[in-house]
């Protein structure tokens, strides 16, 4: 008796465990949906407040409930109102239908790229192109799609339609920006005094740190060279170099390497003076084309095998080179050896021959402002100016605005 007493017990108490967690979902539930602020009639809720403070506290993990947690829900809290006036400005002035279809699409293709990178979709689109090996009716990116599609609506609540109007909103904005800043005006003396200021800052930083002078040039060279400031003070010690690189086959390569990385330096050494005496004679015919005034940028591209040498700005301006930036000590050395622009030199590391020229020295002092800098500096002036205008629409929208806040229900 006591055994079927103890059973019922038990599957009551599973029963009252299930429901108790019924009612902490609902409650959770419902709590996320607590209105915390509302703004011209539009609410806002925790959920999506906590969502952002999440992703924020996550950096900082404050302890719920201190001063500082508080502190950054609020502002949480009043960055999210201000995206709420935002949308609703750009709504009120229907600045999406202003967008033309080129604009459309490249929003859609942003938001495209931010659902994949959220759902994993090139491992979706992987998994279903195996499964459409053994069923051809399968459509891998159809699969792909539908399967990130629901994965965003799990677990982020938005659509993939939703998503695209959000992006066609911030696009519109940027579209408002650029129109603001095509229509600041910006002086000769503003432009001077921007270089000025940009200036001193960087004298002070790279002379104390010239590795920062090497980084800034090195993103110059990058895929984000259009948001970096020009650079208007150089240091010494770095030059620019091209290369021919005549390389050994790929196997003396990976066995070099291997041997390296078990400490065998000394058999490292020997297979590479294997292979580069099987290069030798290429290697000094490229030099001596070098040497008697060869075009060096045709040379890279008829003996050259390093891709880089071929790629973007390095093609034309070659790679930036100084003492410990990263190339191997061999190439280093060579490429600082060179004292005068033309300079030709030959050196040898693991991977082959290298036939170097010198293509530009950096003298410390300030550079003058060329064409080039002055619109880099005049397009920093207009963004700046453009910024600032579209924030005092939104600050006069807002004083207009019916904003209540409720910082403590959060």
């Amino acid at each position: 008796m006591n055994r079927w007493v103890k059973a019922i017990g038990l599957v009551s108490a599973i029963a009252l465990l299930t429901s108790a967690c019924s009612l902490i979902e609902i409650d959770a539930e419902k709590d996320a949906k607590t209105v915390v602020a509302v703004v011209n009639g539009e609410e806002v809720y925790k959920g999506e407040v906590l969502e952002q403070y999440n992703s924020y506290n996550s950096y900082y993990n404050f302890e719920d409930g201190t001063e500082e947690s508080n502190d950054l829900k609020a502002e949480v809290l009043d960055a999210v109102v201000k995206q709420k006036l935002t949308s609703q400005y750009l709504k009120n002035e229907k600045a999406v239908d202003k967008l033309t279809d080129e604009e459309k699409a490249e929003a859609e293709a942003t938001a495209d790229e931010t659902i994949n990178n959220a759902t994993g979709y090139t491992s979706l689109l992987t998994k279903y192109e195996e499964e459409a090996k053994e069923d051809p009716s399968i459509d891998p990116e159809a699969k792909a799609r539908e399967e990130a599609d629901k994965m965003i609506q799990e677990q982020y609540g938005i659509t993939r339609e939703q998503a695209y109007e959000e992006q066609y909103l911030e696009q519109a904005r940027l579209k408002i920006l650029d129109e603001l800043g095509e229509a600041a005006e910006v002086t000769d003396e503003e432009v001077q005094t921007e270089y000025d200021k940009l200036l001193e800052s960087q004298k002070e930083e790279f002379t104390s740190d010239p590795t920062k002078f090497y980084n800034q040039l090195k993103q110059a060279q990058s895929a984000t060279a259009s948001t970096s400031d020009p650079v208007v003070y150089q240091v010494s010690g770095y030059v620019n170099v091209k290369h021919v690189l005549i390389s050994m086959d790929d196997e003396t390569k990976e066995a070099i390497t291997t041997l390296r990385n078990e400490g065998k330096d000394e058999e490292a050494d020997a297979k590479r003076e294997e292979g580069l005496a099987a290069i030798k004679a290429k290697a000094d015919d490229v030099l001596k084309k070098a040497q008697d005034g060869e075009d060096f940028d045709k040379l890279i591209e008829e003996y050259g095998e390093d891709p880089g040498m071929k790629a973007n700005v390095v093609k034309d301006e070659g790679y930036i080179v100084g003492k410990d930036t990263g190339y191997m000590a061999e190439f280093e050395e060579g490429a600082l050896s060179m004292k005068n622009v033309g300079d030709i030199t030959m050196v040898a590391t693991d991977y082959g021959y290298h036939v170097m020229q010198l293509v530009k020295v950096y003298e410390e002092g300030p550079v003058e402002m060329n064409d080039e800098t002055r619109a880099s500096l005049e397009a920093a002036i207009r963004s700046t100016k453009a910024t600032a205008e579209w924030n005092t629409i939104l600050a006069e929208y807002e004083r207009n605005a019916e904003i209540k806040t409720y910082p403590k229900r959060l």
